[in-house]
């Protein structure tokens, strides 16, 4: 069976690098956040104000200070307590279509009806065994796919093209 990071390069159509960041108040892809959390006190793209709180790993609660876009991602909001933002893999699949974490970083793939799947890296794995985000190279792919004409990429899509490709999938029963 091939690996995912065997397949990726045959099924990319766009690459961008995305710098890896080591600095502590860099973005980072989270596969634990719940959505996307903008840390500090810059406001959202379009921020419209907060409410709620949200729960922390440590036990408390932070508000939500606004809600708005962070670059092409909608939903987002604004934790000012928090010293980095959290970029949700969840919010990512639901906008984009499909997650891929591998040693080389994290990266996006939209599938297409009818054409190839567009991939983009969005982020490296950074020497804390984190994954950096980099917010312009997911906006180069967000322009990419507006380019085709497509609004928001169907995550089912990516299953079929790398099922095509010989990746077989295994369903877990919740």
């Amino acid at each position: 069976m091939a690996s995912i990071a065997s397949i990726l390069p045959a099924i990319v159509t766009v690459v961008t690098a995305a710098a890896a960041s080591t600095q502590p108040d860099c973005a980072i892809t989270d596969s634990g956040a719940s959505h996307t959390y903008k840390g500090g006190l810059t406001q959202l793209e379009d921020e419209k104000p907060g409410g709620g709180w949200v729960s922390v790993a440590n036990g408390h609660q932070e508000p939500i200070a606004g809600v708005g876009r962070f670059g092409p991602i909608t939903g987002a909001r604004r934790v000012a307590s928090f010293p980095r933002t959290l970029v949700s893999v969840a919010d990512l699949i639901e906008q984009f279509g499909s997650v891929v974490f591998d040693t080389r970083g994290v990266h996006i793939v939209s599938s297409i009806p009818d054409q190839a799947p567009v991939a983009t890296t969005i982020g490296c794995r950074t020497p804390s065994r984190l994954f950096s985000f980099d917010s312009p190279s997911l906006s180069r792919h967000a322009s990419e796919l507006e380019s085709l004409g497509v609004s928001r990429a169907d995550p089912d899509m990516a299953r079929l093209h790398l099922g095509a490709m010989g990746v077989r999938w295994s369903t877990v029963a919740a």
